[in-house]
């Protein structure tokens, strides 16, 4: 298990009483209810943040959903479902909205409506195999061969379109583990992950499958998909031959085993996801931000639960359900985007 207890005091740095603790009930907030919907990666922490929120303010009500984040995206802006706050685990899309590089103020594209983009946690993507592969690659997977092993292409497009074929370092024609590695098993490779609507899916497809806007995709008819992540963790456990990805928070949650360390694009060396790569930027290129939009018309509804999120009592629930934090100085920027004063 990688050590999650100085991270507060690593990345967060707040004094025991600072201006970042003082959350006020307003009356906006406590008025109606905040429903929250979206990513199954945001929800554990959306629902945290509201535990504690409710009990800074009792007379508040929090509704959090999941669904996925293309749901989040697609319902935080639709002016009839009623949602406020839209949980992401990537980046908008285009074909969702616009985002302003400045203000990160976001245009829905299938309504009017506009809100603000919160980034609320460091989280990242891991990469998780059955036991029985974990010594032929425990020295890591490359870039590389992580779109090898996922991607629905064959070997001719891949090199065609930027693979080295010198990243496969066993013999043979077929995808089989031993292909990628002489030491690992003759066995078919077998492809777990979450399901399409998720951010975590469509973070995975952008960084790794690099031709995905060309066409190239998982190799579907090796890859199981899962609404739930903690399933992905179960079936690599139990299905020889398998791999899979899924958010960190997920696996540390779930004191799971069996992650494969990474290599840094930049730096050439090999990390596996925790307190010393994650905040630092070190475990490249799956660590990733996780998102709240919030509609414009909800801000004054939500500030009190923004409040609450970015004070030292929220971010010890944020680190207590395994993500990371953000510094307080990127804290006091988000409460900012909310006209919330630091």
């Amino acid at each position: 298990m990688f050590a999650r207890s100085l991270i507060a005091a690593l990345f967060v740095a707040l004094p025991a009483v600072t201006a970042l603790d003082t959350v006020t009930c307003f009356s906006s907030t406590t008025a109606s209810v905040i429903k929250i919907a979206g990513s199954t990666t945001v929800q554990p922490l959306a629902v945290a943040w509201a535990s504690g929120f409710k009990a800074k303010c009792p007379k508040a009500s929090v509704t959090v959903e999941g669904g996925g984040s293309s749901a989040g995206a697609k319902l935080v802006c639709n002016s009839t479902a009623g949602i406020d706050i839209g949980a992401l685990s990537r980046e908008w899309k285009s074909s969702e909205s616009t985002l302003s590089s400045s203000t990160f103020q976001y245009t829905c594209a299938t309504s009017s409506l506009t809100g603000k983009q919160l980034s609320v946690a460091n989280d990242a993507l891991v990469v998780v195999a059955h036991s029985a592969l974990t010594t032929c690659l425990s020295g890591g997977l490359t870039v590389g061969q992580l779109r090898w092993i996922f991607s629905n292409y064959t070997d001719a497009k891949l090199i065609s379109t930027g693979f080295s074929s010198s990243e496969l370092k066993g013999t043979g024609t077929t995808k089989v583990w031993s292909r990628l590695f002489s030491s690992c098993p003759n066995v078919a490779i077998k492809l777990v992950g979450p399901d399409s609507a998720a951010g975590t899916y469509s973070y995975f497809l952008e960084t790794i499958l690099t031709d995905n806007k060309a066409g190239e995709g998982f190799s579907n008819s090796a890859y199981t998909p899962y609404v739930v992540e903690a399933n992905i963790i179960a079936k690599v456990k139990s299905t020889a031959g398998s791999i899979g990805y899924c958010g960190f928070a997920v696996y540390e949650r779930a004191k799971a085993t069996g992650a494969i360390k990474i290599k840094n694009p930049t730096t050439g060396a090999y990390y596996l996801p925790g307190t010393s790569s994650i905040p630092t930027g070190l475990y490249k290129p799956l660590s990733r931000k996780l998102y709240m939009n919030v509609k414009t018309a909800s801000i004054l509804k939500v500030r009190s639960y923004i409040q609450y999120g970015f004070s030292t009592a929220g971010t010890n629930a944020l680190v207590a359900s395994g993500y990371y934090s953000l510094t307080a100085a990127e804290q006091v920027t988000m409460r900012k985007r909310l006209g919330l004063t630091a």
